[in-house]
């Protein structure tokens, strides 16, 4: 493993990092600074910001698969990008307390920056970039939209059928990594690219799910943090993606074929989340486990 992997390797951290605590974050559930500033009389819906539709995630999900089976709509990853772009800067708008004609400016400004910059610049040398940015956009935005409604039993259940899913759809029939190539092909956003440490051209390519999936569940460890004080079941969950990153990394390098990444991200996650909580005192693991 040389440097240029272990660069990719750190990149991939902190991006799942960031993505997970940004996601966080948005939804202003169990924020610390909303804590702080709450009075007895003001109540949870007071200081949680307006929620876009719960039916715009599944439509992003849809559009950025379906684009990728059909090159030809590709119009459908421009809704993915502006509904996301627009709601991730709704919530932010709400969250600094930003609110009226300046909140619509707001959101419009950074909506029509983001498409220019997809639409004009994702096939330039360096347009890996922009793809990755309207990628992480996304994730942001279903991570936010969904990841707060699901609890430990849902989600290992989700993480573990996921997961038969994509070792099929590699193994087996292949598909997922013909929509892999077309999304690069057409430079749809779902793809994260890492880079060459001293090229600075991609060596690496991430799904945006294996972002989203396991991080479902880092979600639910940081949000039940805040509310236990207990934060192990967070680094347990982090220290289990690291391991799976490290050995689908190896994996890679010997075999030198596409491999499922939640083949072994998810059973990281699921084991260093549950071995963590097992940890902690018995009274705090029912609300890490229910």
């Amino acid at each position: 493993m040389n440097y240029s992997t272990l660069f990719c390797n750190v990149l991939i951290t902190l991006l799942f990092v960031g993505t997970c605590f940004l996601a966080e974050y948005m939804t202003c559930v169990n924020d610390p600074l909303d804590d702080a500033r709450a009075t007895p009389e003001t109540s949870d819906a007071d200081r949680k910001p307006l929620v876009v539709r719960w039916w715009y995630a599944p439509i992003i999900i849809l559009a950025a698969f379906g684009a990728s089976y059909v090159p030809s709509t590709g119009w459908m990853n421009v809704i993915a990008v502006v509904v996301s772009a627009a709601s991730l800067a709704f919530m932010a708008c709400n969250k600094a307390a930003i609110h009226g004609k300046m909140q619509g400016l707001v959101t419009a400004t950074f909506t029509s920056l983001v498409c220019w910059m997809w639409l004009g610049y994702s096939r330039a040398p360096m347009g890996w970039l922009v793809i990755n940015l309207t990628t992480i956009l996304v994730m942001i935005f279903v991570l936010s939209e969904y990841a707060q409604h699901f609890r430990w039993p849902i989600i290992r259940i989700a993480l573990v059928s996921l997961t038969i899913f994509d070792v099929i759809s590699v193994f087996v029939t292949g598909h997922m990594i013909d929509i892999a190539a077309a999304s690069m092909k057409a430079g749809f956003p779902g793809l994260v690219y890492f880079p060459d440490f001293h090229t600075w051209k991609p060596i690496m390519i991430l799904g945006a799910g294996d972002i989203v999936f396991p991080g479902t569940l880092m979600i639910l460890a940081i949000t039940t943090g805040y509310e236990t004080k207990r934060w192990l079941p967070m680094w347990g969950t982090l220290a289990g993606f690291i391991a799976g990153q490290m050995i689908c990394t190896l994996v890679l390098i010997l075999f030198h074929s596409a491999q499922p990444a939640m083949l072994y991200l998810v059973p990281g996650v699921l084991i260093g989340y549950r071995a963590a909580v097992a940890l902690i005192p018995h009274e705090h693991q029912a609300e890490f486990l229910s």
